[in-house]
């Protein structure tokens, strides 16, 4: 679970409908058919527990929870950005940054090095700033 500034707007949680803003929500991530979806689907085809947090004043902070299991990640919470699986997963943050667009560049990079079977363990720089941390394996928050 992560605390931000409050008034912190969120956006992402992966392929789901409804409007872009995810603030105040909760959604569910996993790997389905969603035949005959509508404004009220949680869940779409795919599964990107990814959470795109804009601080108040502009700045930025990505979050992945890097698994493949059935996901909740709650936003109802004021701040708050909370991932619940059944088994533990790391957390990798991206930022913070000036802007989400640099959020974003600096998840593309760190998507392209996994592509190039790249394992990152702990920071990377790529001759700047800090694109990414992963976290230590949490525990799972409750069982699914």
């Amino acid at each position: 679970m992560s605390e931000l500034p409050r008034g912190t707007s969120f956006y992402g949680t992966g392929e789901v409908s409804g409007k872009l803003e995810r603030t105040g929500k909760r959604v569910f991530t996993w790997n389905t058919d969603a035949y005959g979806y509508g404004s009220g689907t949680t869940s779409l085809y795919q599964s990107h527990p990814w959470v795109l947090a804009v601080f108040p004043r502009g700045e930025a902070l990505g979050v992945l929870a890097d698994t493949t299991r059935r996901c909740e990640i709650d936003l109802r919470e004021e701040s708050t950005i909370k991932f619940v699986a059944s088994q533990s997963y790391p957390v990798i943050t991206f930022g913070p940054f000036q802007s989400p667009t640099d959020v974003l560049v600096s998840l593309s990079r760190a998507v392209d090095l996994w592509e190039d079977k790249v394992k990152i363990f702990g920071s990377v720089t790529l001759g700047g700033p800090i694109i990414c941390q992963t976290a230590l394996r949490l525990r799972p928050q409750v069982d699914m």
